[in-house]
């Protein structure tokens, strides 16, 4: 395994209200319920996403910098994860008949994302491996925090200045938190409640176009993560490259400083211009 320094994302989603949890509820119960979380959160990290090891309330995860070539595209990933969490967090309870402590106390958890984007290496002893460096320091130092202190919020993801500097993004409407630990100084955070955008992705509308309603329908294979794939659809600049040149495609409304539901793209072709405005979006869903 090489232990030449890498440079890429890293991601921690921590379980809120874990130790509270299992110390109140009957053991067994409890085990299986956040077992079938963790799982689940371990199946949306891959194969975006590395898993580096699960640290028991917790999934470390890493990727390539090239993974995500926007910031954007990794706070959609993020919240598309959070939904999946709540969504099956809401089944479970839904689906249960049990009356234990355990079951009854589901609702009670919550989850939290850290990111941060610096340098790390792997490193192999006795055939365990793991990741090392001062970054991976810091990525596990931000779960002690005090944004909830500061908001009251219990589900929010976190990133770190050096990680939307890394791709130019500015989060707006983000609570911006100081915090300052030793020997890695002080850490300039911004935090988005999760709670809050869940209600928003909940109400917002599904436009599903069936084949049958279609006025074209056009179907390949790409042997490339969700996230690229995405990527190279919806990206502009992208678009632009595997066009040809027959179109110019330029990004056009912004509304809430990203892509997302009510953005638009304008595309030059010939003497005329189209544009494109999402009423949709869920990012790797479909």
């Amino acid at each position: 395994m090489s232990t030449t320094t890498q440079h890429g994302y890293l991601a921690i989603a921590d379980i809120s209200g874990y130790t509270s949890f299992v110390a109140k509820t009957e053991l067994e119960h409890s085990q299986e319920i956040l077992s079938e979380l963790l799982e689940l959160m371990v199946s949306r990290f891959q194969p975006t996403m590395t898993i580096s090891k699960l640290e028991g309330d917790a999934v470390f995860a890493y990727a390539p910098e090239e993974v995500f070539v926007r910031s954007e595209t990794l706070i959609d990933f993020i919240e598309s994860m959070y939904v999946a969490f709540r969504d099956k967090q809401l089944s479970m309870k839904r689906a249960t008949t049990c009356t234990c402590n355990a079951c009854r106390n589901i609702p009670s958890l919550d989850l939290k994302f850290f990111l941060h984007c610096g340098d790390y290496i792997q490193q192999t002893v006795a055939n365990i491996k793991e990741l090392v460096g001062s970054d991976v320091n810091l990525i596990h130092r931000l779960t002690k925090n005090h944004v909830t202190e500061a908001t009251g919020w219990r589900a929010y993801m976190m990133f770190t200045e050096q990680c939307l500097n890394h791709n130019g993004l500015n989060l707006a409407g983000a609570h911006i938190q100081m915090e300052e630990y030793e020997s890695l100084g002080k850490i300039k955070t911004f935090n988005v409640d999760l709670h809050r955008r869940y209600k928003d992705i909940a109400e917002a509308r599904r436009i599903v176009l069936e084949e049958k309603d279609a006025d074209f329908t056009f179907q390949i294979d790409f042997p490339t993560p969700p996230s690229v794939t995405w990527e190279w659809i919806h990206n502009p600049d992208k678009r632009n490259i595997w066009g040809g040149g027959h179109e110019a495609w330029s990004a056009g409304d912004r509304p809430q400083g990203r892509p997302g539901v009510g953005s638009s793209n304008h595309c030059a072709h010939g003497n005329s211009v189209s544009t494109e405005v999402v009423v949709d979006w869920h990012p790797f869903e479909y």
